[in-house]
């Protein structure tokens, strides 16, 4: 028969690998961002202003989950 400790101590660790991923993901998604602001602006004719506001809306999005 199993061990419950086992078991949860098991879950736990598939939890943190998950949040791991999960903040890999949000931090490689704002580099990318951050690598394609000049090809943003210069094709959807961005100003700073309007770039800065997509970067504020992400993070506070990536706050509020």
């Amino acid at each position: 028969m199993p061990d419950p400790t086992e078991s949860a101590t098991h879950h736990r660790w598939i939890i943190c690998a998950l949040l791991f991923g999960a903040a890999t993901i949000n931090y490689m998604d704002r580099q990318v961002i951050a690598l394609l602001k000049p090809v943003l602006q210069s094709q959807l004719g961005w100003t700073e202003i309007g770039y800065s506001n997509i970067v504020l809306a992400s993070t506070w999005h990536m706050r509020s989950v």
